[in-house]
């Protein structure tokens, strides 16, 4: 039989079905197949680079594989060591496109890059590359090179400056909580050896500098028992303070001599109390301010403090090896000395240089008016109906909201009045519990978060031992006291 032209045979389908499987493929391939990022640097640097500058030029680069001009949405990662991340997004029409982005002012620390490109519900994020930025600042500034406040007790010796200097502990030096600090957490430098923290330095003192810091000795000082804050560079190039029977004594080595006073013996630092210093030298004039009264202020025109980038920092130690044994809170430099008497004021009578708790819940008062008879001679107690406990609670916390928690008061063992509520961040709550009067002395407290629903210590700065206040209610005719409001105290 002769097969005509127009005839098919078995071979002629496989051939037609093999060319349409083919063809599905290609264009399976095409949808399914997502755009691919890559990262350069401005200018390109590889893998691991480190970068001595705060500002840093990055391209993502991204290819929609097809040759068609599709819309492509572009995520910019950037994350630091501690996890914190910056994202910048941007949506861009082409084939094969990039974007430049610039990070600005970042601190010194390692990085991770990573650049995700997503096209027609597909995302590639391959695109990563880490680096590192080190550099040295060689100009005022006008915020702190070094911001010590000693708060997160996951990291107490942070510098929170952009510097990001990374302090390493020395001896027994450990972290401390409010209870014993100026402001949130401090650095307890009590182990009676070499407790203290170091560092090397990445800024210069090309036009002077200015210390701060808060101090509360635990011993008291005298000529047997010298005290020392800190120590800059070694030799030639040392910066110090320390304090022995006649005061605060600094002495910084400048170009032409040693800047520096000794306070006077009628200004040594008390034990025990907390103590503010702020300590400028600006090549002509040194300044010395104690809890914001300036106590030191003379000419000495020695010229450029002597310096070298890198030199060893200690805080809490000083020359011969002289530790500071007590506490230390806020210590913060600046290679600038341009402060006023105004400023230095400012900053020993502010509340905190360092941040704020992210939630803190605690009892601020407590107050209730005794119910006496005021004129009449034998102050008889009016027993009748109930006695007004006004109580004020307040998170403290600057970041997170609340939520819903209890506060109860409980005299005499027993709770008598339970209150239910949620605080914004900063947010104060005035409540009244009504108790039925009962004579005789009444004692308990006052809790806040009594059930721990609100689990403060997972929060940076949150304290739950400041949760509770004690109360106390003299319901006698003849009592031990008289007093017209309540009479409290955190417990």
């Amino acid at each position: 039989m002769v097969q005509s032209q127009d005839s098919f045979d078995i071979r002629d389908y496989a051939l037609i079905f093999l060319l349409l499987a083919v063809s599905i493929g290609i264009i399976y391939f095409i949808q399914i197949s997502g755009p691919t990022a890559y990262v350069t640097f401005i200018p390109g640097v590889t893998e691991s680079e480190t970068f001595y500058t705060p500002d840093i030029n990055i391209t993502c680069n991204a290819d929609a594989i097809d040759d068609g001009n599709e819309l492509i949405n572009i995520s910019l990662i950037l994350t630091d060591e501690n996890g914190y991340s910056i994202i910048k997004t941007t949506n861009i029409t082409g084939n094969n496109v990039s974007t430049t982005t610039q990070f600005t002012n970042l601190y010194n620390g390692d990085y991770t890059y990573i650049c995700e490109a997503c096209w027609n519900e597909s995302c590639d994020n391959t695109g990563q590359i880490n680096f590192s930025t080190l550099y040295n600042i060689t100009q005022p500034q006008s915020a702190p090179v070094i911001n010590l406040t000693f708060d997160d007790s996951t990291n107490p010796w942070k510098d929170y400056s952009n510097l990001n200097h990374p302090f390493a502990e020395q001896g027994g030096i450990s972290w401390a909580s409010i209870d014993n600090c100026k402001w949130y957490g401090c650095a307890d430098m009590n182990a009676d050896f070499e407790d203290y923290i170091s560092t090397n330095s990445k800024f210069s003192l090309n036009t002077g500098m200015a210390i701060e810091f808060w101090i509360q000795p635990t011993k008291t000082i005298n000529g047997g028992n010298s005290q020392a804050y800190y120590g800059i560079g070694s030799e030639n190039n040392y910066k110090f303070s320390e304090e022995g029977d006649y005061g605060l004594d600094t002495k910084w080595d400048a170009k032409n001599g040693k800047v520096g006073l000794i306070t006077g013996a009628s200004k040594k630092t008390s034990s025990n109390i907390w103590t503010h210093y702020f300590i400028q030298y600006d090549e002509s004039t040194f300044k010395v301010w104690k809890n914001g009264e300036l106590v030191v202020d003379t000419i000495q025109n020695y010229g450029d403090l002597n310096y070298s980038l890198g030199e060893k920092i200690e805080v809490g130690r000083g020359i011969y090896g002289i530790n500071l044994v007590g506490y230390m809170d806020e210590f913060i430099v600046w290679n600038r000395a341009n402060f006023t008497n105004a400023e230095v004021e400012q900053m020993y009578n502010s509340k905190k240089q360092g941040i704020p708790p992210e939630l803190d819940i605690y009892v601020k008062n407590v107050t209730y008016v005794l119910p006496y008879d005021w004129n009449s001679p034998t102050n008889e107690l009016d027993m009748s109906g109930n006695l007004d406990i006004n109580i004020t609670i307040k998170n403290e916390g600057q970041t997170y909201d609340t939520s819903t928690f209890n506060t109860n008061l409980v005299l005499d063992g027993s709770v008598v009045c339970s209150h239910s509520t949620s605080l914004l961040a900063g947010e104060e709550e005035t409540f009244t519990c009504s108790w039925p009067k009962s004579a005789g002395w009444h004692s308990g407290y006052v809790i806040a978060d009594a059930n721990n629903d609100v689990d403060e210590s997972s929060y940076i700065g949150g304290r739950e031992y400041n949760n509770k206040y004690t109360v106390i209610v003299p319901m006698e005719s003849h009592p031990r006291f008289i007093h017209k409001n309540g009479m409290g105290q955190h417990a």
